[in-house]
């Protein structure tokens, strides 16, 4: 809806606000995505004797999730994630 509105409506203060939320959510999802509990987490999952008694379905969301934290640089030297999270903030 936000980008809908950006594109209905893009005056100078409603462009601000979007670039501000875009900002926002773009530090929200680089933090979510690189945290290294949750990622140990969703490891902890695949690596227990009861992921092989999940269903295809379970097994697919714990295998993606960890491939989403890996590819967003989860297991980076704090630099490195630092760098990313710039670079995702320019990218919005």
């Amino acid at each position: 809806p936000i980008n809908h509105l950006n594109a209905v409506k893009n005056d100078p203060n409603w462009r601000q606000a979007f670039i501000d939320a875009e900002l926002l959510l773009a530090d929200y999802h680089s933090e979510l995505n690189q945290h290294v509990g949750l990622a140990n987490a969703f490891q902890s999952i695949k690596d227990s004797d009861d992921f092989a008694t999940l269903d295809p379905v379970k097994q697919r969301v714990v295998n993606l999730a960890i491939r989403d934290f890996t590819l967003s640089g989860v297991n980076l030297p704090q630099d490195k994630k630092t760098r990313y999270a710039d670079i995702q903030r320019r990218l919005c």
